[in-house]
């Protein structure tokens, strides 16, 4: 996003800070509701209002199908169901979000889009196990 803003940056941070905060408290629901805040956030600052929309017309959509990827990126990763513990799966999450962050920051796409390509490699073979 090259019209990105400090601002936006910042705005960001925060979102993200959000989910730092929730992710080991286990609760579902709230990690759920940052994790949209923060992908509402990307999608205000790429200044594309069809990503705003699509992003709001898939929210529900998403926010079901969050339990569901957090159960197999667990499963995946070899992450814990153990909020107490450091590869705490919803920990995990959200810490891979940070990538974005320094994607904007430096205004380099390929970060994200290097991110988004591994994570969805993750699920390429689910049936094979």
């Amino acid at each position: 996003c090259i019209k990105r803003t400090d601002s936006d940056i910042e705005k960001l941070k925060m979102a993200y800070q959000r989910m730092i905060e929730i992710a080991p408290t286990g609760e579902l629901f709230a990690f759920q509701e940052a994790d949209m805040a923060f992908h509402r956030c990307i999608c205000k600052v790429s200044g594309n209002d069809v990503f705003l929309m699509i992003q709001y017309i898939l929210q529900d959509l998403l926010r079901a199908q969050l339990k569901t990827n957090s159960n197999l990126y667990g499963k995946i990763k070899g992450a814990s169901n153990n909020p107490d513990d450091e590869n705490y799966v919803l920990k995990l999450l959200a810490k891979d979000h940070e990538k974005y962050i320094k994607a904007l920051i430096k205004q380099d796409y390929r970060i994200a889009i290097d991110d988004l390509d591994s994570y969805l490699n993750l699920y390429e073979h689910m049936d094979e196990e």
